[in-house]
């Protein structure tokens, strides 16, 4: 009766090692995987801000040049003003992270 508790104890020790052990590589390879490193994040932070300014630096250009024009605004140049002054609102807003 004794061998047979000493080996049931452990085959169920040696399953514990076993699946604690594959359970962690597990964990680990689906970290390095499948979830994004802090220094990747940190990354793809900075090169989306940079976007946003490049894209705010664009449309301000293009306001001032619209608004610089010496003859009065046609109907399609005052729509795409006002459509323009909304895209640098909302790119403000996803620069807050309002969206």
């Amino acid at each position: 009766m004794r061998k047979f508790s000493t080996g049931l104890m452990v085959a169920i020790l040696g399953t514990l090692v076993t699946g604690l052990a594959f359970g962690g590589w597990h964990v680990h390879d689906f970290m390095v995987t499948k979830l994004a490193m802090k220094e990747d994040v940190l990354v793809a932070g900075a090169k989306a801000d940079y976007l946003i300014e490049r894209r705010e630096e664009a449309i301000v250009r293009q306001i001032a040049e619209l608004e610089r024009s010496p003859k009065e605004l046609t109907p399609t140049q005052r729509s795409h003003l006002e459509n323009l002054r909304k895209e640098l609102e909302e790119a403000r807003q996803v620069r807050r992270g309002k969206k």
